[in-house]
């Protein structure tokens, strides 16, 4: 490397005043490793889903007092004394009490929550996005902080030493996420029109749509997540959420973008030789296009052969490791096991695993009752059992996020997994969590606006994605979903998932229409 490129990466790391010196040092390293690569790893992106969620609900989210980096490093939302706070993402509990509670999160994140009335949780215990921590408080903050009733929120990037690494400003981190809404492009027709509700979804359906694998498309991806979090104003050695617009990043020896184009200028100047303007070079838009047509050998720098690798690989982790070895030629690449090999590889899984796994757009959100069905069941018949190690591992991690039933054999029961469904993909997030009765009332009456609920006396009237309730003599019973002619992994000529209380956990079923049951039908979702 050359002199004078080490003295920018130095005169760099040394404006970082609020790192803690583990940082700095892996960061230094990180940049001397591969300077003329294509992509860097430098630090490691978001959680899995990319954004977090709001600590409070969407009709309490006013601002008493917004965001400083150096004087309030947080956002003050006004709202009254005892409001529910809920975590922002899935984490564990590192600080309880009324007067702060802290949680860790993934990726090296951590979420702060102040001044609180009522604490609702304790030190070391695990939360998921969403589940309510505390009921908020009252202080009187210095200056520009705000006085009186209001909750204190602030997000953090930390290290493992608990020193304080800086302080991000949590909007441009939040958003309501892959927790609901949203549409999924599974396959596509291979338009560049971005379809997703984050970074991360989006540039998966975008790889999908040119005609990559899930797998392949998941292994783009994850490695993306490992470079930059899929922020397309992401400069190397900067936090997450911090943007360094094209017109400052242009000169930069430095990696910028989804992949970490290193020199800056290798995408910028490129891109700006072509007629884009700068507000284009930033978008994420622009730059999946311009990754997709260096894999197709196209572009003043043309990466064919690492599309030929990516499009040759089989399996998940052969996709990540094509694209890390063949396209971002990170430091340490050859060796196949440098430490962020295994990060690389479960953010490919976890992106995998959020957009439906093999099958494909099963993730949250994407309205799909049977996708997201089929994400979360086994598609084989696989032995009896009620134990939640015998559910899907996407089950195990969805069920208590999306539905948080506890009670008798809650892994078997129907109802659990109907509800979980129903939520996770963002077809009504209102759905009872538990108990066909209640159900069944819920979509006769309080749900009517979202379902239709009917009888029919032939199979061949369902349409995937129909619920059906038994309702035997006043009795409530089984309930499960239909999905139609499915290629299952056994072969079976099954047409349906369920679960079954103490008895199985989610598997094909073989739907059959009959006097007991009642069928609903969503009225909103297209995919239903």
């Amino acid at each position: 490397m050359g002199e004078n490129k080490l003295f920018v990466i130095l005169a760099g790391v040394a404006t970082m005043v609020l790192l803690p010196l583990i940082i700095v040092i892996a960061l230094i390293l990180g940049a001397i490793g591969g300077l003329d690569d294509d992509g860097e790893a430098c630090v490691s992106g978001p959680p899995a889903n990319s954004t977090f969620g709001f600590p409070t609900a969407a009709d309490k989210r006013g601002v008493k007092a917004g965001y400083n980096q150096q004087k309030h490093p947080a956002i003050d939302y006004d709202v009254p004394e005892g409001t529910e706070v809920m975590s922002i993402a899935d984490g564990e509990v590192t600080k309880a009490g009324t007067d702060e509670i802290r949680i860790k999160h993934t990726g090296g994140f951590e979420s702060r929550y102040k001044w609180l009335k009522e604490s609702k949780v304790s030190d070391g215990d695990k939360v998921t996005r969403g589940k309510v921590i505390a009921l908020s408080g009252s202080h009187d903050e210095d200056d520009p902080g705000a006085d009186g009733q209001h909750l204190h929120f602030e997000i953090w990037l930390s290290d493992d030493s608990e020193v304080d690494a800086a302080a991000i400003d949590p909007a441009d981190l939040m958003s309501e996420g892959g927790d609901s809404g949203g549409g999924c492009s599974c396959g596509g027709s291979g338009s560049d029109t971005l379809v997703g509700t984050d970074n991360v979804q989006k540039s998966f359906n975008y790889f999908v749509g040119k005609g990559y694998t899930p797998e392949q498309s998941a292994g783009i991806v994850g490695n993306m997540m490992w470079e930059s979090g899929v922020e397309p104003m992401r400069l190397q050695n900067t936090p997450p959420g911090a943007k360094t617009p094209a017109s400052q990043a242009a000169g930069s020896s430095l990696g910028w973008g989804i992949v970490q184009w290193t020199p800056a200028g290798k995408y910028i100047n490129a891109a700006r030789r072509d007629g884009a303007d700068d507000a284009k070079i930033e978008s994420l838009e622009h730059q999946l296009w311009f990754l997709n047509e260096q894999l197709e050998g196209r572009t003043s720098s043309p990466e064919g052969a690492a599309g030929r690798a990516m499009k040759a690989a089989q399996s998940l982790e052969d996709a990540t490791r094509a694209f890390g070895g063949k396209y971002e030629r990170f430091g340490g690449h050859e060796n196949p096991n440098e430490p962020s090999w295994a990060k690389r590889i479960a953010y490919a899984q976890d992106v995998l695993g959020a957009n439906g796994g093999a099958g494909g757009c099963g993730g949250a959100g994407n309205g799909d009752i049977v996708a997201t069905a089929l994400t979360l069941a086994w598609k084989k018949n696989v032995p009896n059992s009620v134990a939640k190690s015998a559910a899907t591992q996407a089950y195990q991690d969805a069920m208590p996020k999306y539905n948080g039933s506890t009670g008798t054999d809650e892994w078997s029961d129907c109802g659990v997994f109907v509800a979980t469904v129903v939520v996770m993909s963002g077809v009504d997030p209102d759905y009872p969590p538990r108990g066909t009765g209640v159900q069944l009332d819920y979509l006769q009456g309080r749900g009517s606006s979202k379902w239709e609920t009917i009888r029919f006396t032939d199979t061949s009237q369902l349409k995937p994605g129909d619920i059906l309730i038994m309702n035997r003599g006043g009795g409530i019973g089984h309930t499960y979903i239909y999905t139609g002619k499915i290629d299952w992994e056994d072969g079976g000529n099954y047409n349906g998932v369920s679960a079954s209380l103490h008895d199985r956990i989610p598997e094909p079923t073989v739907a059959q229409v009959e006097p007991d049951y009642w069928i609903a039908r969503s009225k909103t979702s297209p995919k239903a």
